[in-house]
C-alpha cells in the first residue's frame, strides 16, 4: 500500500513542489476520500515550502542528513489519522505536526501532536524500538520547550514546540542529544509497511479498563439470553481455533436486544484471551455509535484515575472503524489481519461491489473482502457478524443476504453458526435470509439458536413493537394491528396532520409529560425546514406518535439516521434523515 509521500531529503531540496503537490493529492484520492478542499491544498504547498527551507539548512549541517526520508501525510494503519510529517533518522522518529497562522500551542494542538507519537509507539511495528520526537512547528516563533534530550529506546519525549524558522536548528539539537551513532538508517520502505500491531502494554490497558466496566449492567434484566448469547460465541471461537477452521457467527436480535453489548462482551471476555490467544476487536461503520461506546467506557475509567484523553486511546485498541479496517488489508493484499477475531457491528450494512469501487476502487463488496482479509489468518478466524433488520437504508448498503453470497462463492470453506432468524428470515431481520435460492457451496452449516436475542433491552415489555413497525413499514396496516400489544403502557396514534399530532401531544402531556414524534417517509423521505419555535414540516406522509420512554423500539434505521428536530420538557420531535 502507498501510505503517504516518501522523498529523501536531498530530492525534495532538488524537487519541483508542483510534482509533489500533485503526489499528495493522487494520494488523498486513492485513500477514497471524493472531494479535496482548496485549502487543503493551499496549505500543503506552504508545508512543502517550509520543509524544502529545513531540508536545506540539515543537508548545510551535515551532508550525510540528505539520506533521511521524508514522509508527507502517512496515515498511521488502522488509527485513521495523518501527521503533517514523519522524518526518519537512524534511530529516531520526528513527528511533525504544522500548525500554520497560530501563534500559541494550545493543549488541543499539543496532544494532537503527541498522540500520533504515542500511535506510532503503541500500534506500529516499526517504531516499537525507537525514539518518538513529537514536534508541533507554528508559523511563528514559540518559546523553546524545556526536554531536549532521550532516555531508553522506545520512548515518546514531550511535545517540543518551535517556530517554522527555528525547525531544522530544533531537529539538528534533538538528533545529536539523542542520536546513537550505531544505528543504521532507518530503512524507509519497511518502515512504511510496518503492520498494525497494538503492543501488549496497551492491550492489558484496554482489557485492564474493561474489567472495572462491565457492560451488561446497562443491559436490562430481561435479556435473559445476553449472557447465553456471549457464552455461546465464547464458545464458537475456542472451537474454530481448536479444528483450525474460519468460522462465522450471525448474532440476530430484536432492536434493541444487546446485540452490541454480545459483541463487545465477547471482545472483551477474559476467555478469549486465555490459551494465548490473540485480542479482538469491535469493528463498526456507524460513527454515532463508536463515539457513544467509546464515552461510556471512558467515563467508566474515572474511578480508576486514569486520565480521560489516555482512556480514549485504550479504548480504540478494541473499538474501531469497519471501513478503515477493510481498506487497510484489502490494499495490504499479503498482510494478515492482527486479529484472529472480530466483530461486525450491523453487518447488514456493509457495501456492496458498487460501493467499494466507487469508494476504494475495489471489485468486489465488503462481505467478499472481509471474508478474504480473515482467511490469510492461518490456520483460523472468527467473524461475529451483528445484523439487525430493516436498517440498510443508505446506498450501496448490500443486506444480509449478500454475505450468504459471498460465502457460498468462496473456494475456502468456511463454517456458518447462526440461528433459524438468520437462515430463514425472522421479524427480527425484517424478513431476510442468508441463503436466499438455497445455494451455499462449501459452506458448513451449524444452527445455533443461542445465537438470536429474542428480548429488547430498552424495554421488554414493548418487543411486539418491532414487528408492529415492520408492518407499518411495508405498508401492512391489516397485519400492523395484529402486532399492536394490548397493554395501554404505549398508546399509539396514527396522524397524516402535524397540527392534530401536537394537539394530542397538548392534551395528552398533563398527565404523560414525555412524548415522541416520530414521521417516517413510508411514502416518500420526510423534509422539514430549519428548527425554530415552531418546527414546520414541508412533505409530510405519515406521522407515527408515540407516548413514553424514547427508547421505544420505534427507530428501525440506525442511531445516526434520526436527527432532534425540537425538543422541550413536555415533547421530543424526531426525524429520519438517513
Amino acid at each position: 500500500m502507498s501510505s503517504g509521500v516518501l522523498i529523501k531529503l536531498s530530492d525534495l531540496l532538488k524537487g519541483d513542489k508542483d510534482w509533489l503537490l500533485g503526489r499528495l493529492s493522487s494520494e488523498f484520492e486513492e485513500q477514497g476520500w471524493e472531494e479535496q478542499r482548496t485549502s487543503q491544498t493551499a496549505a500543503w504547498r506552504r508545508e512543502i515550502e517550509h520543509m524544502k527551507g529545513v531540508a536545506e539548512n540539515l543537508i548545510a549541517h551535515d551532508p550525510s542528513f540528505a539520506d533521511w526520508r521524508l514522509l508527507l501525510e502517512y496515515e498511521i494503519p488502522r488509527r485513521q489519522k495523518h501527521p503533517d510529517g514523519i522524518l526518519l533518522d537512524s534511530d529516531i522518529i520526528f513527528v511533525i505536526e504544522f500548525k500554520l497562522g497560530e501563534r500559541r500551542a494550545g493543549s488541543g494542538e499539543r496532544w494532537q501532536t503527541e498522540e500520533y507519537a504515542l500511535d506510532l509507539r503503541d500500534f506500529h511495528a516499526a517504531s516499537r524500538e525507537k525514539t518518538i520526537i513529537p514536534i508541533l512547528c507554528l508559523e511563528r516563533e514559540a518559546a523553546p520547550s524545556s526536554s531536549m534530550t532521550a532516555g531508553d529506546k522506545g520512548i515518546v519525549l514531550p511535545v517540543q514546540v518551535c517556530g517554522i524558522d527555528s525547525l531544522a536548528e530544533r531537529i539538528i539539537l534533538l538528533h545529536d542529544g539523542s542520536h546513537d551513532p550505531s544505528e543504521k538508517l532507518i530503512d524507509a520502505e519497511l518502515w512504511r509497511a510496518a503492520p498494525y500491531r497494538p503492543s501488549l502494554t496497551i492491550i492489558e490497558a484496554a482489557e485492564r479498563l474493561f474489567a472495572h466496566h462491565d457492560v451488561r449492567e446497562i443491559s436490562h434484566s430481561y435479556a435473559d439470553n445476553l449472557t447465553e448469547a456471549t457464552s455461546a460465541v465464547v464458545e464458537h471461537i475456542r472451537e474454530s481455533q481448536r479444528a483450525c477452521e474460519h468460522r462465522i457467527c450471525f448474532v440476530t436480535g430484536v432492536p434493541g436486544a444487546g446485540k452490541t453489548l454480545t459483541g463487545l462482551n465477547a471482545v472483551h471476555d477474559p476467555q478469549l484471551r486465555s490459551e494465548g490467544r490473540p485480542p479482538a476487536v469491535f469493528l463498526s461503520g456507524n460513527g454515532p455509535l463508536v463515539k457513544v461506546v467509546k464515552c461510556a467506557l471512558v467515563r467508566s475509567c474515572q474511578d480508576q484515575n486514569v486520565p480521560r484523553i489516555e482512556a480514549q486511546r485504550r479504548v480504540s485498541a478494541f473499538i474501531q472503524n469497519v471501513h478503515s479496517f477493510v481498506r487497510h488489508y484489502s490494499a495490504n493484499a499479503d498482510s494478515p489481519a492482527t486479529e484472529n477475531v472480530i466483530v461486525f457491528d450491523e453487518a447488514q450494512r456493509a457495501w456492496d461491489a458498487r460501493k467499494m469501487a466507487k469508494k476504494h476502487k475495489q471489485a468486489m463488496s465488503e462481505p467478499e473482502l472481509v471474508l478474504q482479509i480473515m482467511e490469510r489468518c492461518a490456520p483460523w478466524s472468527v467473524i461475529i457478524a451483528l445484523v439487525g433488520g430493516g436498517q440498510e437504508i443508505h446506498e450501496g448498503e448490500a443486506g444480509l443476504s449478500e454475505w450468504g453470497a459471498a460465502l457460498s462463492h468462496r473456494a475456502i470453506p468456511w463454517t456458518v453458526a447462526a440461528s433459524q432468524e438468520a437462515l430463514h428470515g425472522g421479524q427480527s431481520v425484517a424478513g431476510q435470509r442468508l441463503f436466499i435460492d438455497g445455494s451455499i457451496g462449501n459452506v458448513v452449516l451449524r444452527e445455533d439458536a443461542r445465537l438470536h436475542l429474542r428480548v429488547s433491552t430498552r424495554s421488554w415489555r414493548a418487543h411486539r413493537f418491532n414487528e408492529w413497525v415492520n408492518e407499518v413499514l411495508a405498508n401492512h396496516p391489516t397485519e400492523a394491528r395484529g402486532h399492536l400489544p394490548a397493554s395501554r403502557e404505549f398508546p399509539v396514534v396514527v396522524t397524516r396532520d402535524v397540527n392534530t399530532a401536537r394537539e394530542w401531544l397538548r392534551v395528552r402531556s398533563g398527565l404523560e409529560p414525555n412524548h415522541d414524534v416520530v414521521w417516517s417517509p413510508v411514502l416518500g423521505r420526510c423534509d422539514c425546514a430549519p428548527m425554530g419555535s415552531s418546527c414546520q414540516l414541508v412533505s409530510v406522509r405519515t406521522i407515527l406518535i408515540m407516548s413514553g420512554s424514547y427508547q421505544v423500539p420505534m427507530m428501525c434505521g440506525p442511531a445516526s439516521g434520526w436527527r432532534s428536530l425540537q425538543q422541550n420538557s413536555r415533547c421530543r420531535v424526531w426525524s429520519w434523515t438517513g
